[in-house]
C-alpha cells in the first residue's frame, strides 16, 4: 500500500513537473545534495496557534482561504507550519490507498475531455491541488536573525536561507485585548506592504507568525494594511519533550534567493489535476488552476 501511494506522488510529480514547472529548467539552483537524519534545533518551549485568513483570486471574484497555522517556539529557534497538512496528506493517502483501482493511472492533456467531464458533474475520485494549505515551513533564529525555508513536494526538498531579517518597528500606543493578554501596537514594512501587529510583553519573546519577529513580546495578531492578510492567535499551551527539527530529505535542492523559490511554488500552484476512474484504472487531467494566489512579499 505504502509503495503504491510512493508510485502515484512520483508519477502525479513528474506529471506536474511536465506540465506546471515549465521554467523550473532555466533557473540556475544550486547542486542537489543528500542528507540522512533529521536535524534536531532546539527544544519547544511554547506552541501557538493562529488562524491565517488571506484573500484569493478565483476567476476575477475574491474569496477568502483559512488555514490554520503553528507556530512552535523555542529558547533560540521556533518553527511556522500548516497544522493540518500532515494530517490531510494522511487521510488522502489513506483513503487512496484502501482503492486497488488507484494502481492503475495514466495521464492526458485534453482540455475539451476535462471540460466536458465537469460540465457533466462526474463524480470525481480525486483531486490533486498543490494550492491547498501551506507546504512551506519557516524556521527563525532569532538571535542570528535568520530565516530559512523548507518547501517539499513529493520527493524534492526545497530550502532556502535567507539574508538576515531585522525589522525597523514602530510601536505606537494603542492596545488591544487578545486571549486574556493586553497587546501593544507595533508597524513596519517588509517587502512591498505594511502590517500592523499586536504583541504582549507578558509573554516576553520576540517571534511572531510567519517572518514576523522582534518584538519585546510574543505577537498575537497581524493584518496588513490592504486587509488582505490577517492572522490572529487562538490558543497557547506549553510543551514538554517536543523538538524543533529541520527535515532531511534525499533530494534537496538549494534556492538561491527568494525570488527562485516563489516561481518554484507559484508555477506549482498553477495547476490542477482532475481524477477520474475510467475502465478500473484513475486517469487524471492537468487543468490551469482556478485559484490566484496572493503573495504576502510583493
Amino acid at each position: 500500500m505504502v509503495n503504491g501511494w510512493k508510485k502515484l506522488f512520483f508519477c502525479v510529480s513528474l506529471f506536474l513537473m511536465m506540465y506546471g514547472f515549465d521554467s523550473l529548467s532555466v533557473m540556475v539552483l544550486s547542486s542537489t545534495r543528500n542528507f540522512s537524519n533529521e536535524n534536531r534545533l532546539d527544544s519547544i518551549l511554547l506552541n501557538v496557534l493562529f488562524v491565517f485568513k488571506h484573500q484569493a483570486n478565483k476567476q476575477e471574484e475574491v474569496i477568502i482561504q483559512t488555514d490554520t497555522m503553528v507556530l512552535a517556539v523555542g529558547n533560540d529557534w521556533s518553527v511556522y507550519y500548516d497544522w493540518n497538512k500532515k494530517k490531510r496528506d494522511s487521510i488522502d493517502g489513506a483513503n487512496l490507498a484502501m482503492n486497488p483501482v488507484y494502481r492503475k493511472i495514466s495521464f492526458r492533456v485534453d482540455p475539451e475531455e476535462l471540460q466536458l467531464k465537469l460540465e457533466k458533474k462526474m463524480s470525481i475520485y480525486h483531486m490533486i491541488d498543490a494550492s491547498e494549505g501551506e507546504s512551506a515551513k519557516i524556521y527563525k533564529n532569532r538571535s542570528e536573525q535568520k530565516i530559512v525555508i523548507t518547501d517539499d513536494y513529493s520527493d524534492t526538498f526545497f530550502r532556502l536561507q535567507e539574508q538576515p531579517v531585522l525589522h525597523e518597528w514602530i510601536i505606537t500606543d494603542d492596545t488591544l485585548t487578545l486571549l486574556n493578554y493586553v497587546c501593544q501596537k507595533g508597524v513596519t514594512e517588509f517587502r512591498g506592504r505594511t502590517y500592523s501587529v499586536w504583541f504582549t510583553t507578558d509573554i516576553p519573546i520576540n517571534d511572531g507568525p510567519w517572518k514576523l519577529y522582534g518584538l519585546p513580546g510574543l505577537i498575537l495578531k497581524v493584518e496588513d494594511s490592504e486587509k488582505i492578510f490577517c492572522f490572529e492567535a487562538i490558543g497557547l499551551n506549553k510543551v514538554k519533550n517536543q523538538f524543533i527539527e529541520m527535515p532531511n530529505r534525499k533530494n534537496i535542492i538549494e534556492c538561491e534567493n527568494y525570488l527562485q523559490l516563489q516561481k518554484i511554488r507559484k508555477n506549482r500552484f498553477q495547476r490542477v489535476s482532475y481524477g477520474f476512474v475510467e475502465e478500473g484504472k484513475v486517469v487524471y487531467y492537468g487543468a490551469k488552476n482556478p485559484i490566484e494566489i496572493i503573495e504576502l512579499e510583493k
